[in-house]
């Protein structure tokens, strides 16, 4: 997920991951509340007033694991990372950055 607009995505990654080969047609552009219904496998272009019905009839569910990376991704792990990913039939892999200043936060 990229927040920004689709030209400005393609900016950035040519710029620092050119070997992706990022074209506009892999992208798909929406609003932020957009993106919410996209991660919990709403159609595309469904109406946000889902997100007000208490009553989710959701056909799949997944575990998740979320953590703090306490020093960098040695590039061999991120190719294991990735191909496990690449095993399941409808892979996800959600990377959030908060700008590397996690470590200077306070625990409590």
């Amino acid at each position: 997920m990229f927040l920004g607009n689709v030209d400005k995505l393609i900016e950035t990654v040519t710029d620092s991951f050119p070997e992706l080969g990022l074209q506009e047609s892999y992208c798909i552009e929406m609003s932020w509340i957009e993106s919410i219904l996209f991660f919990v496998n709403y159609p595309k272009g469904s109406s946000t007033d889902v997100l007000i019905d208490r009553t989710h009839k959701a056909k799949s569910y997944f575990n998740a694991k979320s953590d703090y990376v306490q020093e960098p991704i040695p590039e061999e792990k991120l190719e294991d990372i990735w191909n496990t990913c690449l095993e399941g039939d409808n892979p996800l892999l959600i990377m959030v950055p908060h700008g590397g200043k996690m470590d200077e936060i306070e625990e409590t």
